[in-house]
């Protein structure tokens, strides 16, 4: 047959070539296992989405396919048609039959080398990124579940023993179950018996387990000196409900041990502060009066300018530090009322006017323009606003914007202060609203570096919200206070609205009870009329009044 011969020709120029095909498949082999990983410009070693997928996905696939050729007829149905075609040199079927199986062959030849040259390049690329060759979820779920196992080997070996020997005694007393009279009876009531017992062990510890929960929930909910009742405990629950008791208790002790010290610390700043005060109020009265002599020597004067200097900054050090130590310990008595935020940075920032324009310093300030009310100590507000803008005036770099924004909801109320600093900020955030802490770490400048906590403190204490941003030189700082009720606002000024209003209602009633009211009989009938011509002339006169207030409102 022609195809025949045809066929048998081809196959003879494809066996000739195989030396050939190998060659050029064992360079384009190795090509891919060198570039496997590598892409143009990069020493790093990419991985593809093929090399994410788990091992035993991989394992899966491959049982799957086996178990598939494997039933099947597909390779031996070709291999037959092949030995047909060559050897017996005719083909009993019909030539399409071959081709098609031909395709069928190749195109599942082809899938597997396709599979086949994924897997490889996954463990190729896996290698060269030093990852496992089949680091897969399951071997690591199995790995880690034995390490736990190993590590709670006792609590494991027992629950095993107690298993183990409740299914023996269960079996033997099914065994005993089986027989008559007595043995019976024995054995059907080891099977309702033996898994009561195990039952009753295991609610037992669940309910040891729940006292333990119960326990660490107190302590973590700031309770140290909550105890767990051991009464009963066993094994390593009594040993864990112990060792959490003793936790607490270090608790409470660390805690008693941080809140005397903090105590300590603040009462030996108040008493240091005020053992000060005294000398240095005497320094500075006679600091003042020496001022007031006629000195004509230069050196003397420029002496006394500098001790009046200093001992105001020692003053001034001295009333932040004490003002510190009692806003951090919650010492201070506040006046809390209500008061428009708005007006109060807008006269914050006015004090501040002159002392931006000396460093050259413009503000952008965009604020609502009406009338923002917080419930807060308006003194110590206006000291947390003095803080911000002082700390501004000193450390911010000059010919720079200060922004001042607000930002209003319904419930609350934020302003944001934004300005470039002079030095680097090399360190957090929450480092710089610590006593002590500055910004200029060569303290060029003066200050004492307790404005930012004090403002702080005073914040957090009037039930405001404190935040410190730094982005590179970037200074952001963001105060917070819930806004008073919108509802009571609204009705206490209608009640004010309602007092400075003429009540017309109740003018056009007078009249009316003028004219309920009984007439004396000695009166005469002439006068009875001209009383009721004059009330309803002062009822129309009401009528037109009320007719033009309302024309008034609109």
């Amino acid at each position: 047959m022609e195809w025949s011969d045809s066929f048998t020709r081809d196959v003879d120029i494809i066996t000739r070539l195989i030396p050939l095909e190998i060659v050029a498949f064992l360079i384009s082999f190795i090509y891919l296992i060198v570039s496997a990983g590598r892409r143009k410009g990069s020493e790093q070693i990419h991985l593809s989405r093929y090399d994410k997928i788990p091992g035993e996905v991989i394992v899966f696939i491959v049982v799957v396919a086996g178990v598939f050729f494997g039933t099947s007829n597909l390779f031996f149905d070709f291999a037959s048609t092949v030995d047909y075609v060559i050897y017996m040199n005719y083909y009993p079927f019909n030539p399409t039959e071959l081709i098609l199986s031909i395709f069928t062959i190749l195109a599942v030849l082809f899938a597997e080398y396709l599979f086949l040259m994924i897997v490889l390049m996954r463990i190729v690329r896996r290698r060269k990124a030093g990852i496992g060759y089949w680091d897969t979820s399951i071997f690591h779920m199995l790995g880690e579940k034995a390490v736990c196992m190993y590590d709670a080997r006792k609590e494991v070996g027992r629950l095993l023993l107690l298993l183990i020997g409740g299914i023996v005694c269960f079996l033997i007393c099914s065994a005993f179950a089986s027989g008559y009279g007595l043995i019976a009876a024995l054995g059907v009531l080891g099977m309702i018996f033996i898994p009561f017992l195990m039952l009753k062990r295991l609610i037992q510890e669940a309910i040891w387990r729940n006292r333990i929960y119960e326990g660490i929930n107190h302590i973590a909910g700031g309770e140290p000196g909550y105890k767990i009742n051991l009464d009963g405990m066993k094994s390593n629950e009594r040993k864990a409900g112990e060792q959490i008791n003793n936790l607490g208790e270090g608790l409470q002790i660390a805690v008693t041990q941080a809140t005397k010290n903090e105590r300590l610390k603040s009462e030996l700043i108040t008493n240091v502060s005020h053992d000060i005060k005294t000398p240095l109020t005497s320094i500075i009265n006679y600091v003042d009066l020496i001022k007031r002599e006629n000195i004509e020597n230069e050196k003397v004067k420029e002496y006394i300018r500098v001790l009046d200097e200093k001992s105001q900054r020692l003053k001034h050090l001295t009333e932040d530090l004490v003002e510190a130590s009692k806003a951090n310990t919650g010492n201070l008595n506040l006046d809390m009322e209500k008061i428009d935020f708005m007006q109060l940075i807008h006269q914050t920032i006015g004090e501040f006017q002159d002392k931006f324009e000396e460093r050259q310093l413009k503000t952008v300030v965009k604020l609502d323009k009406s009338p923002i009310w917080i419930y807060a100590d308006g003194r110590r507000v206006w000291r947390v606003m003095e803080n911000l803008l002082q700390n501004i005036y000193k450390y911010a770099m000059p010919q720079t914007r200060v922004y001042i924004e607000s930002v209003t909801t319904s419930k609350k109320t934020t302003v944001t202060i934004k300005n470039i600093s002079e030095n680097p900020l090399n360190i957090p955030a929450s480092e710089l609203t610590e006593r002590f802490i500055r910004g200029d770490v060569a303290r060029t400048t003066e200050g004492s570096g307790l404005g930012l906590s004090i403002a702080k403190s005073l914040t957090e204490l009037m039930n405001g919200t404190f935040e410190l941003y730094l982005d590179g030189d970037l200074f952001r700082v963001s105060i917070g206070f819930d806004r008073m009720g919108v509802e009571k606002e609204a009705q206490k000024a209608e009640e004010e609205e309602k007092k400075n209003t003429f009540d017309w209602e109740e003018f056009l009633k007078k009249p009316e009870q003028k004219k309920d009211e009984e007439v004396p009989n000695s009166e005469s009938k002439t006068t009875k009329k001209q009383k009721i011509t004059l009330m309803s002339m002062w009822k129309n006169l009401a009528e037109e009044a009320k007719h033009l207030n309302l024309k008034v409102k609109k």
